[in-house]
């Protein structure tokens, strides 16, 4: 589960459940800038795992088609951003 990470309260806010082989933080790690959400494991069997920018850029130069498929991740999550950005709003109300 992905929270806000701006909550003003303790409470948090979920937004986006994700799925088996579902990624998160990847606008950060290609931007450098902070990550605006958290990610909750929802069970105990997650298995999560972390890259460094420096590595994940090295991966990106090294395999061309990863740099597609994350192309059109990043597409996907420009498109879903002004929607959970609405969800936000709407919980903080």
């Amino acid at each position: 589960m992905l929270t806000d990470k701006e909550a003003k309260d303790a409470t948090p806010v979920e937004f986006v459940r994700l799925n088996v082989g579902d990624s998160c933080g990847e606008m950060s790690l290609l931007t450098g800038l902070p990550r605006r959400a958290s990610a909750v494991a929802g069970c105990d069997n997650t298995v999560l795992l972390r890259i460094e920018q420096e590595d994940f850029m090295d991966v990106l130069a090294q395999y061309q088609n990863i740099r597609f498929d994350i192309l059109n991740l990043v597409a996907e999550r420009l498109k879903e951003t002004e929607s959970i950005d609405q969800h936000i709003g709407e919980k903080r109300q």
